[in-house]
């Protein structure tokens, strides 16, 4: 549906209501006020509802217009907004928004995606799961390393007394261990016994969580395709690196020919958009890790005059910069605990956001 029929329709809807509203006040000068009073409640909530979808509309449509300029006429310096699809209104997005990068300049001249911020808000693809996992391991605390570990907390005459047997059966079980070792578990057999390990779980950490979207382009006018091309075009430069000369003490940029650094490429910070917003969990700042382009959807080649693909598929790959910690999760949780922040990464610190 096009942003211009949404409009009508919702103009229309409007005017619906506030005539259901005339006439539950016609009804309740009449005196019959016991039903209509939950009829006045509905309508006014449903022209609540109304004039949020309307703002929201106005909102997608500034927005998609300016994204059709930008994918024409890039903004030098500027913030570039790119969207698809630019014929329908979606009732949710995920916005991709790419910081600046750190500006170089060279021989080879200045890098891109350095000026101003770039916003690509798309439509939200299937297959999209939030995955939180933590890791643990095992090891051995047994008689000696528990022996020793009291020992180390004893304090005054008395508890060193106590420790002190401790430490001899600690010292026992390593002699016995060492015996073992020396001639392939004999002792323990003789006695008909197997040494208990200990085991306890140890927390290990948090690994980096990694996501992925695949999206799917048909454009249906010639505004379209270069809107596509020019999303695909964004996603690929902002997670490469560019290169430049350096000193090779601060790392400040020369004019040299030799390019011995690499510049870090663009973090994104990905959010919903849209109602979906308030119930499901956000994303950390996250870098593109890949960028997969079949130009023609796994099909046969089929291109419009002008030699665009018919249809274009995108897989994107991104991890994130911050471990997902307690604190980091009430950042990103529609539900999480306000006031309560994380510690700062060097990676995010390196490109603040705009």
């Amino acid at each position: 549906m096009g942003l211009s029929k949404l409009l009508k329709k919702v103009n229309k809807a409007k005017s619906a209501i506030n005539s259901l509203k005339g006439i539950s006040s016609k009804i309740n000068s009449l005196g019959y006020t016991t039903q209509t009073d939950k009829l006045g409640e509905e309508a006014t909530k449903a022209l609540n509802i109304l004039q949020d979808s309307r703002k929201r509309a106005d909102t997608l449509l500034a927005k998609n217009k300016k994204a059709q300029t930008d994918a024409k006429n890039p903004p030098s310096g500027e913030e570039v907004e790119l969207m698809y699809p630019i014929n329908d209104v979606l009732d949710n997005y995920i916005a991709f928004s790419i910081r600046p990068r750190r500006k170089r300049s060279g021989e080879t001249g200045a890098n891109l995606f350095s000026d101003g911020g770039t916003e690509i808000t798309l439509y939200v693809p299937e297959g999209i799961t939030s995955d939180s996992s933590v890791s643990y391991g095992k090891s051995e605390v047994g008689v000696g390393a528990r022996g020793l570990d009291k020992a180390s907390q004893s304090e005054g005459f008395a508890k060193v007394t106590e420790a002190g047997g401790a430490v001899m059966d600690a010292a026992g079980v390593a002699i016995t261990k060492v015996v073992n070792s020396m001639t392939g578990n004999v002792k323990n057999i003789r006695e008909g016994r197997a040494t208990n390990p200990m085991i306890e779980t140890t927390f290990e950490g948090v690994d980096f969580r990694s996501f992925g979207f695949t999206y799917e382009f048909w454009p249906k006018s010639k505004q379209e395709a270069d809107m596509v091309n020019r999303i695909i075009f964004s996603f690929r430069t902002a997670m490469l690196p560019d290169t430049y000369g350096g000193d090779g003490l601060t790392g400040d940029a020369s004019t040299s020919s030799i390019e011995n650094y690499f510049n870090f490429p663009n973090i994104f910070d990905v959010a919903y958009e849209g109602p979906i917003a308030k119930v499901l969990d956000g994303f950390l700042p996250m870098v593109c890790t890949q960028c997969e382009v079949d130009h023609f959807n796994g099909g046969r080649v089929a291109t419009f005059v002008e030699g665009q693909p018919v249809s274009t598929k995108m897989t994107l790959a991104f991890q994130e910069i911050k471990i997902l910690s307690q604190e980091s999760y009430q950042e990103i949780s529609p539900f999480g605990a306000k006031g309560i922040s994380s510690m700062s990464s060097l990676t995010d610190e390196s490109q603040p956001r705009g």
